[in-house]
């Protein structure tokens, strides 16, 4: 569902797939159900805090919501990336190169969004804003 999200967003979609996949992520009691899975310890704790990241890559939430489980087993790698996706989307490029730098201070090759975090920070980098680039001279 996290991986959905992040394609929904990364290709600007406001169609039927965003509203499809917003309405399968809009239980009422998924924060609260999130919470009490992190406090017992239980399996389902994993999938919460997918579901939580997810409905925060679609704009539903600040990242102070979720900071705190952020910094949990691969969560310091996963949720950088994550940030930086919206934040790219948002139009925000230097603010989403910075969360891509900091996915990548994880050097958990393991972590697929790692490589998702090295390729979108070259691809940032590679990208100049058009009022940066020198004009070129007409002969």
């Amino acid at each position: 569902m996290l991986l959905r999200a992040s394609s929904v967003v990364r290709r600007g979609d406001r169609g039927p797939r965003r509203d499809a996949l917003t309405r399968q992520l809009a239980d009422p009691w998924a924060p609260w159900k999130a919470r009490l899975a992190r406090h017992l310890g239980l399996a389902g704790a994993q999938e919460a805090w997918e579901v939580q990241l997810a409905r925060y890559v679609l704009d539903g939430g600040s990242e102070e919501e979720i900071a705190d489980a952020a910094t949990e087993g691969a969560r310091p790698c996963e949720a950088p990336y994550y940030f930086g996706v919206r934040a790219a989307a948002s139009s925000r490029p230097a603010e989403a190169a910075a969360w891509y730098r900091v996915a990548l201070v994880g050097r958990n090759p393991a972590q697929p969004e790692f490589a998702c975090a090295y390729g979108d920070a070259s691809r940032l980098v590679q990208q100049k804003p058009a009022a940066a680039q020198l004009p070129q001279a007409s002969r």
